[in-house]
């Protein structure tokens, strides 16, 4: 259900939308790692959608101990920051 209303992966390290592209999302991943924590992993705005690439680099990172957070971002903020081809946060832009 998560993953039919976030239908785009929300491009955590700017591949994506570096390369003026947008993917869809095949898993849904908790922001900040819950492990194991209840109250983490049942908090709807904890969820974000990714694709399995992104995933299995955000899950990667976490497990050398890099913390790796993002936004989470509407469709039409996505498209938009492919549009620009967006390859950095950029807070004048879009988060």
């Amino acid at each position: 259900m998560f993953l039919r209303r976030n239908p785009l992966c929300m491009d955590p390290f700017f591949r994506h939308s570096s390369e003026h592209r947008i993917e869809p999302s095949k898993v849904t991943d908790h922001i900040i790692p819950h492990h194991g924590n209840p109250s983490l992993f049942k908090d709807p705005n904890n969820l974000g959608s990714l694709c399995i690439s992104c995933h299995n680099q955000k899950t990667f990172m976490e497990s050398n101990g890099h913390d790796v957070t993002y936004p989470r971002l509407t469709v039409s903020q996505l498209r938009e920051r492919a549009l620009l081809g967006i390859s950095k946060p950029d807070p004048e832009v879009l988060v």
